[in-house]
């Protein structure tokens, strides 16, 4: 596969999640220290949330199509999802919204090489989709990605931006939450540091999932 004969974009990705473990393994063995505090934190986290939010396809593995799926329905007034009269669970999205998922690899290289449609927005009308998936769960995890929909569909962002708006709404509050926590600390501060900066914990922060709102 060859992207314009481009062989940088072709691993941009790889080139970029390298560049990041490299800089977390520097930083983690020569200048973490007892030291740290909710500033370091914070200055870390700015420094390359952007990057990961960025850098990281879309869909990523961890389920992030369910997770925007439930921000969706949240979005346009569905805190749960809708049971059909014939049993068929799921609930109203954007007619073009299973379309602009499709693909589910979206990535940097792919939106810089043109492969994808980044201009459209998320139409205004909807369908019924069949997704059972996060049909038991409350709302309250996924209000803070739902309201970046929201604002992307009052708007009429571009869907990407829109996902991407989620994205850093998401990051933002896992960001602040976590900061305050570390402030507010009286000992341990370095090692909260250290977990709230581990690249799983930070990658999955940059995306829109459950797992940052929970863990922050």
């Amino acid at each position: 596969m060859d992207f314009d004969g481009s062989p940088f974009l072709l691993n941009f990705n790889k080139i970029a999640w390298l560049f990041v473990f490299t800089l977390s393994l520097i930083y983690t063995l020569y200048f973490l220290d007892n030291n740290a505090d909710e500033k370091t934190f914070l200055k870390i986290a700015l420094c390359f949330g952007v990057l990961y939010i960025i850098i990281t396809p879309f869909t990523h593995p961890l389920d992030e199509s369910s997770h925007i799926f439930k921000a969706m329905i949240i979005s346009k007034g569905q805190p749960y999802v809708t049971v059909t009269e014939d049993n068929a669970i799921g609930g109203n999205v954007p007619e073009n919204y299973a379309e602009f998922l499709k693909a589910n690899n979206i990535t940097l290289k792919t939106i810089l090489s043109g492969q994808e449609n980044i201009a459209d927005a998320f139409s205004d009308n909807d369908t019924f989709l069949y997704y059972p998936y996060f049909s038991t769960t409350l709302p309250t995890g996924h209000l803070i990605p739902a309201l970046a929909l929201l604002i992307g569909n009052i708007v009429n962002f571009p869907a990407l931006f829109s996902i991407y708006l989620a994205r850093a709404f998401v990051f933002a509050f896992y960001t602040a939450v976590t900061y305050l926590a570390i402030k507010n600390m009286k000992y341990y501060k370095s090692t909260l540091v250290a977990i709230a900066l581990i690249p799983v914990s930070f990658w999955i922060s940059g995306t829109v999932s459950l797992d940052p709102i929970l863990n922050s």
